[in-house]
């Protein structure tokens, strides 16, 4: 930890990785994805917990959910809502939207039609014009941050997550709000009281346990790591986590030798892209490069006490459901997957058969619902991380987003890679106390767009 901690000094040399490893001749073409998107399950014993994660699931049958219906096929674009559901808890407003067929609830081709959320309480009224991502309250528009929204998926899907904060909106205990939608689609409003008071919190425990080996991946915003400005925060929070392992993104000039010495570390590979995309594993164990042939991902061999290849991987971004962006991912990810197919069978030269693999970074996931299918095809499952605190499992956003928080960034593991617990950090939503405990500040998380993903793991 206080190796993690101290201060970084420029340095003016280049790191000059070579591979120590060589690929075997291509495999087969890469088999339809047949495994299930479905994450890993949940710790054992874990309570429920309301997550606006886009699943849904926990709506099945809850209480203090109220419901309505509308009829399909009278919505004038893609968003024909059949279904709204509202409840609140903890000082949130959840709203689940379901729609006649799969598509992307806040993008899209120009034309394709909008639908817009009705969200009041007493005379205060907000409006969501969903494609727009265009935010009123009253006759003002306003941030989406303002109202504290998250929204999940942020993939094209048949059922969303909509999430408000009530205490940013100054809505108190106890009032009624309604919530319908309007314009491109008309759904009749439902109604719901809000609860008298909210739950109260325990303190949380993000420390590692000895035996277990903790992976953290970060999306730094062009170079962060060590961006004069806001690189001193960005080192605060994977030091305040310490990582064994740091999966690293958007580098942009910053190489992985200067990034792993920043966090104290002693090993590192990766590979620049451009001057934003760039990515890189870092570790405080010794690594073998192991030579991929896609620029979107970078791979090693962690020379940890039971080895493991850990993969870092950023997509590419933006578009939506059926774009060339999105067909451009879709690629990437039958490729990620092949990858660790051929690392799992041995068929990557200085890796082992069968060794344990973590996969993490940001995914850019905002176009086909069928992107973690692709990956999860290589028998690896999504960790399914969610904040501590919060009801929400959003890794990017920011105050001044023209895009709702929202769920780019995943980790996906092996079976035999065990994984343990996780966590998705956001200073915003410690306490003082935890942030004095952790040597954090209140506003380090906003030094990226996107947040810490934290892992343990206990291979075998």
């Amino acid at each position: 930890m206080n190796a993690l901690r101290r201060s970084w000094l420029p340095l003016v040399l280049a790191m000059a990785l070579t591979s120590a490893c060589r690929d075997r001749p291509a495999p087969p073409p890469p088999v339809s994805p047949a495994a299930s998107a479905e994450p890993w399950p949940a710790e054992a014993g874990a309570p429920v917990r309301w997550i606006v994660d886009g699943d849904g699931r926990e709506w099945d049958g809850a209480d203090g959910v109220v419901r309505g219906r509308d009829a399909r096929g009278d919505a004038q674009g893609p968003l024909d809502v059949v279904a709204i559901a509202a409840t609140a808890r903890d000082r949130r407003l959840l709203i689940r939207l379901d729609i006649a067929e799969v598509a992307n609830l806040y993008s899209g081709p120009r034309d394709g039609g909008t639908a817009v959320l009705q969200v009041s309480s007493g005379g205060d009224r907000l409006e969501l014009d969903l494609r727009a991502r265009r935010l009123r309250r009253g006759d003002d528009r306003i941030r989406l941050a303002d109202a504290g929204l998250w929204v999940a998926p942020a993939h094209a899907a048949k059922t969303f997550e909509l999430s408000f904060d009530l205490e940013a909106l100054d809505w108190k205990p106890g009032s009624r709000v309604r919530v319908g939608v309007g314009e491109g689609d008309s759904v009749a409003p439902i109604e719901l009281k809000l609860p008298t008071a909210a739950s109260s919190s325990s303190e949380l425990t993000l420390t590692k346990k000895a035996d277990h080996l903790r992976v953290a991946s970060f999306n730094t915003l062009e170079h962060g790591i060590l961006d004069l400005e806001r690189g001193d925060a960005q080192r605060r929070l994977l030091g305040a986590m310490d990582p064994d392992v740091v999966l690293l993104q958007e580098l942009g000039r910053a190489s992985p030798k200067h990034a792993a010495q920043a966090l104290g570390m002693s090993h590192a590979v990766g590979k620049k892209v451009d001057r934003i995309v760039g990515h890189a594993v870092v570790s405080r164990f010794p690594l073998t490069e192991l030579t991929t042939s896609d620029d979107r991902f970078v791979a090693a061999l962690v020379q940890s006490p039971t080895p493991v290849v850990a993969i870092a991987v950023h997509l590419s971004c933006c578009g939506y459901l059926g774009s060339d962006q999105d067909g451009r991912r879709l690629k990437q990810a039958r490729d990620l997957a092949n990858y660790i197919r051929r690392v799992r069978a041995g068929e990557v030269s200085g890796c082992p058969e069968g060794v344990p693999v973590i996969v993490a970074g940001d995914f850019n996931d905002v176009g086909s619902p069928a992107l973690r299918a692709e990956v999860a095809s290589a028998s690896v499952r999504r960790i399914p991380l969610a904040h501590p605190r919060w009801a929400s499992a959003h890794t990017w956003g920011t105050l001044g987003a023209k895009y709702p928080a929202s769920i780019l960034d995943h980790m996906f593991a092996s079976a035999d890679a065990d994984w343990q617990s996780g966590f998705i950090l956001d200073t915003a939503e410690l306490t003082d106390a935890e942030l004095t405990s952790l040597h954090l500040q209140r506003t380090d998380s906003a030094a990226s767009d996107h947040r810490v993903l934290v892992a343990d793991f206990h291979p075998h």
